[in-house]
């Protein structure tokens, strides 16, 4: 199960990645720029997503993943 939330998370972040780096270049920045900007709001994210999937499923009585 663990592996449908990485894909998810990976996907959702890839997505929202090019929709920032599209908007960024629509909006007047040169290639290399809004390149960057997309690859810095997909890191952004899947750091996010993962840490957000760990706080949700991991054992709180033990302090652990499950």
């Amino acid at each position: 199960m663990r592996s449908v939330w990485t894909a998810v998370i990976m996907l959702g972040a890839l997505v929202v990645g090019c929709l920032v780096g599209l908007l960024t270049w629509l909006g007047g920045a040169n290639p290399p720029n809004a390149i960057l900007t997309a690859g810095a709001s997909f890191c952004g994210l899947t750091s996010f997503g993962f840490t957000v999937f760990e706080f949700l499923t991991r054992d709180r009585a033990r302090g652990e993943s499950t």
